[in-house]
């Protein structure tokens, strides 16, 4: 077969005419960015679309995969696992073509599952953390055809995962999103991994911040603008994409409400040029978070000084902010919080107890905790089923759960017993 090598080209234009060059794909955090190969000394007029280039022999292949750089990685990515499960199939003396119309190539299956991803309106972040996962399990499993995957081949994948030190809830979230790309292909992860074999955490109870830990984690942060984020977080129980997307015409002031939107088309400026934002909640469903007054007031006072922003909480170019998660990180570390023990402290210094959807977490196990009925917490969650607010509520424990009983039934039966002494 040749060398199975397969290169990212680009069509650029250049004084001399058109030109076929390298291109060097460099990660810029979790999106890429191109670096083109170009003649020295010669400056780039145009750019054209990416292609491919493998031999087959010594003839060169070359195919088209259009103007998306993230398009045309995938397409790379699926080409190389095309060429190299050719090549297995080669030496193992059969020929790799299909058994069926119905059966599906994994290398394919993915670019389709990738494409409708982008095309329903994923963001990039999504997009490219589902790109690495399907393509890290896909090159741990070697299989070709969806009809290949086994239980194993799932199970190692998460034992690969623990083995680099990562969280059961990560583990669980990968695996998840591991089972979604394998639903498409038409294969139920539940019909091949048993229930006690899949990833799952030990202890049931919601994870959330406790209020000394909140205080000290705020009095850390290093901006205005920082602290009143983690605390709308905190205050509203919004999610990370919906806080950093809301906009200050989505406040009705008059309502001391905020209106998180299922759906936002924006555009915005990015270098001087037009850009369009899509922005989806997970329900796609608008919901109104009632505003707690010192949330209220130090919205207010923020707004003040920042009267012609269009975002509530964005970076200095009036854009939504991605980089939240960093800054929750460092300011963790920074107060002390880290908990030196997980693999992240090790690691990273980057705790794993320090996560921006423990805020919101936090938010509907404090309020459930202290009275709010289950109803309101739900509406305010943009939950669909009443059970996954449950989920948040965590059982009273020891002395917690004696003051409770004691402020319920302290005064019951009181009478009976001191008439009962007196007899």
């Amino acid at each position: 077969m040749g060398n199975s090598k397969v290169a990212l080209l680009r069509y650029v234009k250049i004084a001399e005419g058109w030109r076929r060059v390298r291109v060097e794909a460099v990660r810029r955090g979790r999106g890429w960015d191109e670096r083109l190969d170009a003649p020295e000394g010669q400056e780039i007029l145009q750019k054209g679309q990416f292609q491919l280039r493998w031999h087959k022999g010594s003839r060169a292949v070359y195919k088209g995969v259009g103007l998306n750089l993230q398009e045309a990685i995938t397409a790379r990515d699926n080409q190389i696992a095309n060429l190299e499960a050719e090549r297995a199939a080669r030496a193992a003396g059969r020929m790799l073509v299909s058994d069926g119309p119905g059966r599906v190539l994994l290398a394919e299956a993915k670019q389709r599952f990738i494409q409708k991803k982008r095309l329903v309106g994923r963001d990039e972040e999504t997009i490219s953390a589902y790109e690495s996962l399907i393509s890290e399990f896909l090159t741990g499993s070697g299989k070709v055809f969806a009809d290949q995957i086994e239980e194993l081949d799932l199970l190692r994948f998460c034992d690969g995962l623990r083995e680099r030190g990562l969280s059961e809830r990560t583990v669980m979230n990968y695996y998840s999103s591991i089972a979604t790309f394998l639903r498409s292909c038409g294969i139920d992860h539940k019909s091949l991994v048993a229930k006690e074999h899949r990833p799952h955490k030990e202890d049931p109870d919601p994870e959330a911040y406790n209020k000394d830990e909140i205080n000290v984690f705020l009095a850390a942060c290093n901006s205005k603008r920082d602290r009143l984020f983690f605390e709308f977080l905190l205050k509203t129980g919004a999610r990370e994409k919906e806080a950093t997307h809301v906009e200050w015409a989505d406040i009705n002031w008059a309502e001391n409400a905020i209106t998180i939107h299922g759906e936002k088309n924006l555009k915005v400026l990015v270098g001087g040029k037009e850009k369009k934002l899509r922005f989806r909640t997970k329900t796609r469903r608008s919901r109104d978070i009632t505003l707690e007054q010192e949330l209220l007031v130090k919205l207010k006072a923020w707004r003040k000084q920042n009267p012609n922003a269009r975002f509530i909480f964005g970076t200095a170019s009036d854009l939504p902010n991605g980089h939240f998660l960093e800054t929750c990180k460092e300011t963790a570390r920074r107060a002390g919080l880290n908990c030196k023990q997980c693999q992240g402290c090790i690691d990273r210094k980057e705790c794993e107890d320090w996560f921006l959807h423990k805020f919101r977490a936090t938010f509907a196990n404090w309020a459930l905790q202290h009275g709010v009925d289950i109803r309101t917490v739900q509406k305010l969650m943009g939950h669909t089923k009443l059970e996954m607010t449950a989920r948040y509520l965590a059982p009273a424990k020891g002395k917690a759960a004696q003051e409770k009983l004691n402020l319920v039934f302290g005064n019951i039966g009181s009478n009976v017993l001191s008439e009962a002494a007196g007899a």
